[in-house]
């Protein structure tokens, strides 16, 4: 990865080279968070024959090559109490599509599910503000050409390309060494949405963090939380921790997820946890 950044009088310009790309990692099946997928019958009729099924998983990356980069801009214009930002980036999606085809043999139908990156363009800009204890933040990136699912029969791959917008809105305060307190207000939008698309046209969700020092900052509460508000699911994470020495930290804390199991975090729904755990910093 490279970066240069210039300044000039209250602007500064960075731009990014990112040579390799690194899309996000999913668990495997037999993992506590992996992804559920619909399940497939162990046969299909096909005329008076009974045909043997299988799922076939597998991921297409692009290729290592300069062509291949990722490439970004940012021009920033920095005053007293606040700070602008637009942006632009050409990259791969981390995340990716799935591509289904159903692949038929005389004695096999093979059900193939491919995890396939396309590029997009995104454009954006984003700003914070000072206002006493609050910093007030906002970021829109509008994507260019993303790639969607979908049950249109007449789509190449079950794909479809439309223009994204997602947007946030947060306020963070803090007071002293004390308290902390970040929302945030994240809303995702599909332009020129159609039925046949398998996502939901717009959902918005609100995140947050909240913590509290106490005991000389030896103890801290802290609880995160997670609420779609168009879905309904929900992830609450209530924990303590302790410093016990020099470096050495304890953790207890629960997990609470609820929702329906079409739902990002519903599907976790039997996941609820209490943990323990010990970190050592050095």
């Amino acid at each position: 990865m490279a970066n240069l950044n210039y300044y000039f009088d209250d602007l500064s310009l960075s731009t990014l080279w990112i040579p390799f790309f690194e899309p996000n990692e999913m668990p495997d099946d037999d993992q506590q968070w992996a992804i559920s997928m619909d399940p497939i019958p162990d046969t299909i009729a096909v005329g008076d024959d009974l045909i043997p099924t299988q799922m076939r998983l597998e991921s297409e990356e692009p290729e290592y090559s300069w062509e291949n980069g990722q490439y970004g801009l940012k021009l920033t214009k920095q005053t007293n109490q606040t700070i602008f930002d637009l942006i632009y980036y050409y990259r791969w999606d981390p995340m990716g599509v799935l591509v289904k085809q159903v692949i038929m043999t005389p004695t096999l139908v093979v059900f193939e599910i491919r995890k396939k990156h396309f590029r997009d363009q995104v454009w954006g800009a984003s700003f914070s503000k000072i206002l006493n204890k609050f910093i007030l933040r906002g970021e829109l990136a509008y994507h260019i050409d993303k790639y969607f699912q979908t049950e249109n029969p007449n789509d190449t791959d079950a794909l479809t390309k439309k223009d994204y917008l997602n947007s946030c809105l947060g306020l963070e305060y803090t007071l002293g060494d004390e308290f902390y307190m970040n929302l945030l207000v994240n809303n995702k939008t599909i332009i020129d949405y159609e039925s046949f698309i398998s996502q939901r046209r717009s959902e918005t969700i609100v995140f947050g963090i909240i913590d509290r020092f106490l005991d000389r900052k030896t103890m801290r509460a802290r609880l995160l939380f997670y609420y779609n508000i168009d879905d309904g699911d929900s992830r609450v994470n209530p924990e303590l921790s302790y410093e016990l020495g020099d470096g050495l930290r304890a953790y207890l804390g629960i997990e609470f997820i609820n929702g329906n199991t079409s739902t990002d975090w519903g599907q976790f729904d039997d996941n609820d946890l209490i943990y323990l755990r010990v970190k050592y910093s050095f």
